[in-house]
């Protein structure tokens, strides 16, 4: 019992740290929180639990070895053990006040939480001290002298650290050495936020439409560290080095650059209500109406010969939070970087509900897994949706899949939502039956046989799904001035490909259809290449909206503009236009996959970096 005790002490006291951290940061926000009311200023001290538990776990992590070797002491050789314990706890309190302490510095001019960030101004030291206020120096040393020392005060209070009185002995040893393991398996449960397949992120600390809020509830050194890690593993300067910044930035004003003006507006209408379908994992191959397939999306194949296909589309990467941040952010991927894991960043970048929230539109998004995923709930939550929702939401007794519910009850609560909704709306849902391990009721899984009877089984699933949840809107008030559009959040391989770098794994679908499109785009299909960060820009001047808030997106109804498209992964990244198309290895330097003809290898490679080489620099300075 008197370890059990320890170990809640222990946590009791880290707790105590955080709380007292987050309480003079709203003493010195004050002005910031208050918007929303007290009530929803209190739910952070909830919502941020699971990631200071998590914290706590690293904390325990680095402090088991000190412990371990204090248990295993005796005499003086304890006593200065014990001695060693504290000082490391105390150098842990004043690192954990440094961060917090230039966060609340920073929070004022940056309006997001300390990142590593911090360092690109901590190389020019004189940048630091010429830009800081007397003020930013004694609220500086002020807060951190509160902290360190009410912390220390704590832990000597909580955790005196007496030495124990038991000898150590080998009896002794066989109890301690494996209690330590057990505890470093609890903390490192702790420090992932619990068994489930994902691990905790970030997101999972945000609940509130105010960004302040949620910056508050999410443990600052957790997300410093988080930053520190993300950091680590991006290194594009290295990869784009031979690539001129001038000479990039010029290249893409130059293939950027199409005429706005045109006639092809293919919307009866410029205010529809909105409803974006995110089909998980949907590949252009696996889709029946490519003929490569029989019967795999029947109704989907209707779909497409009643609205406006786009059949050369091409995913921004392989990953979701990637793809949903290229479809509702009109941002292109950058190899080994995730925009939503950047909330500093994304947050200085509009999304496509902001703009139609100033048009009167009301937004929401739903999904039936776990939003902590690439802290795409955050992302959203940043951005002002009206209502992020995901399984924490969903009827608890449903049967369900591992990582969501199954589509057919995804869609009963979307319809639910859409039939409650203000109008005008731009409703969301993104599927999940056709991840892997592609959970779906037992009498849909007898379609296909093999190796990819997994995802081509449940696609056929899904477009019954889907076909369902449409009839059932043809039949509401809303239904006749709405545009649905439906859009994959990437590709994935299928029984044609199963090369997760090659071109046909990044081409998906895109569709905009229903009763809002003119009858003479009824069927059409766009055949000119282009890529998930364009729907924003197509859809906005479809709706005669200005889209300049994105310059990465383009109007492909626009007759004038540049074909090309530009994928990637962790590896690498890619490039497809109408001479061909390559996937180049970062790492190895080298084509992995190359169509064009040899003269143009260069030039293509050439013209992709300095893509790649803008959009780095932009994402660096935002």
């Amino acid at each position: 019992m008197g370890l059990i005790k320890q170990i809640a002490k222990f946590v009791l006291f880290w707790w105590l740290v955080f709380t007292l951290q987050r309480l003079i940061f709203s003493i010195h926000y004050n002005k910031l929180i208050f918007n929303d009311g007290v009530a929803e200023y209190l739910k952070l001290f909830y919502h941020s639990i699971r990631l200071d538990l998590a914290m706590i776990g690293f904390v325990a992590l680095a402090t088991l070895p000190f412990w371990l070797f204090y248990k295993l002491t005796k005499n003086k050789t304890q006593y200065i053990a014990w001695k060693i314990l504290g000082a490391q706890q105390i150098l842990l309190i004043v690192l954990i006040a440094l961060i917090h302490c230039g966060e609340i510095n920073v929070y004022g001019e940056w309006m997001h939480k300390l990142s590593v960030r911090v360092f690109n101004h901590l190389i020019n030291p004189d940048e630091v001290f010429r830009s800081a206020t007397f003020g930013n120096y004694i609220f500086f040393f002020i807060y951190l002298t509160i902290e360190v020392g009410v912390g220390i005060w704590l832990l000597r209070k909580i955790f005196p650290f007496k030495a124990h009185t038991i000898q150590s002995s080998w009896k002794h040893s066989l109890v301690i050495v494996p209690f330590c393991g057990f505890l470093g398996g609890l903390s490192f449960l702790s420090a992932r936020g619990g068994w489930q397949p994902i691990p905790i992120g970030i997101n999972s600390a945000m609940y509130s439409q105010n960004s302040v809020l949620n910056d508050i509830s999410v443990n600052s050194t957790y997300f410093f560290i988080h930053s520190l890690w993300l950091y680590g593993k991006v290194d594009l300067d290295k990869y784009l080095a031979q690539t001129d910044v001038e000479e990039a930035t010029k290249f893409v004003t130059e293939i950027m650059a199409y005429e706005k003006e045109h006639t092809n507006f293919f919307l009866t209408t410029t205010r529809p209500n909105i409803v974006v379908i995110v089909l998980e994992s949907w590949a252009v191959d696996a889709i029946s109406h490519t003929g490569l397939h029989d019967g795999t999306t029947p109704h989907f194949d209707q779909l497409i010969k009643e609205g406006v296909y786009f059949s050369k589309f091409y995913a921004a990467a392989g990953t979701s939070e990637i793809g949903n941040a290229a479809i509702f952010g009109g941002y292109p991927a950058l190899p080994q970087v995730s925009l939503t894991l950047h909330p500093d960043k994304s947050r200085k970048l509009k999304s496509l509900n902001q703009t139609l929230k100033e048009e009167g539109y009301y937004a929401s998004y739903l999904f039936g897994g776990d939003l902590k995923y690439g802290n795409i709930g955050g992302y959203f939550l940043d951005h002002q949706f009206d209502r992020v929702e995901d399984e924490n939401d969903f009827d608890p007794s449903l049967k369900r899949g591992i990582l969501n519910v199954y589509d057919h009850d995804l869609y009963h609560k979307f319809f639910q939502n859409i039939n409650t909704s203000p109008k005008p709306f731009m409703q969301i849902a993104f599927t999940g039956s056709t991840h892997s391990p592609y959970d779906i009721p037992a009498k849909w899984k007898d379609f296909w046989d093999g190796e990819e009877a997994g995802i081509m089984n449940s696609i056929r699933y899904a477009d019954h799904a889907l076909h369902e949840f449409l009839m059932s809107c043809k039949a509401q008030p809303w239904y006749e001035n709405t545009l649905f559009i439906m859009v994959a959040d990437h590709g994935r391989t299928t029984p044609l490909n199963n090369n997760a770098i090659a071109e046909p794994y990044f081409r998906i679908p895109l569709l905009f259809w229903g009763p809002t499109i003119q009858e003479e785009y009824k069927g059409y299909t766009h055949n000119r290449i282009a890529m998930q960060s364009d729907i924003v820009a197509t859809l906005l001047n479809q709706m005669q909206i200005t889209s300049t808030d994105y310059p990465w997106s383009r109007d492909v109804m626009s007759p004038t503009y540049h074909e090309f498209a530009v994928y990637s992964s962790s590896l690498g990244y890619g490039w497809k236009d109408t001479e061909g198309n390559f996937f180049y290895y970062m790492n190895a330097e080298r084509f992995v996959i190359n169509e064009f003809e040899a003269h143009l290898h260069e030039i293509k490679l050439s013209n992709c970096r300095k893509f790649l080489k803008a959009l780095w620099q932009e994402f660096k300075e935002l």
